[in-house]
């Protein structure tokens, strides 16, 4: 998605906001999904700026393998630092944890509960 200048490899929605912008690529997925006839999983949403530790090659995989085994309607990876300010009791770094709330600057929505968020 680009908002600044006219890209042939990118959605053009010049003035949106983020969340108008995401909602344009949920809705460009919607339509690739019917064009496909096939529907996705998850919907992975994540800031241009997003970094993480470790590197895409390694987060990736391990979050992927996250989501098929938990299948949560909202998954996130764990932001370092963030889980004692979200919880008192912050599980184990390579454990699950429910949590209230949460950045957008990283996260994979279920395609079963995206209609409904």
């Amino acid at each position: 998605l680009t908002f600044h200048k006219q890209r042939a490899d990118a959605l053009y929605f010049p003035g949106s906001s983020m969340n108008e912008g995401r909602n344009a690529l949920l809705a460009a997925a919607a339509i690739e999904e019917l064009r496909r006839q096939e529907r996705y999983s998850y919907y992975v949403l994540l800031d241009g700026d997003a970094v993480p530790l470790p590197s895409y090659a390694e987060a990736l995989p391990a979050f992927r393998t996250f989501l098929e085994d938990w299948e949560p309607a909202v998954g996130l990876p764990r932001i370092v630092g963030l889980a004692d300010a979200i919880s008192e009791k912050a599980s184990e770094p390579a454990q699950p944890a429910s949590v209230y709330g949460f950045d957008h600057i990283f996260m994979a929505v279920h395609g079963e509960a995206a209609p409904l968020l």
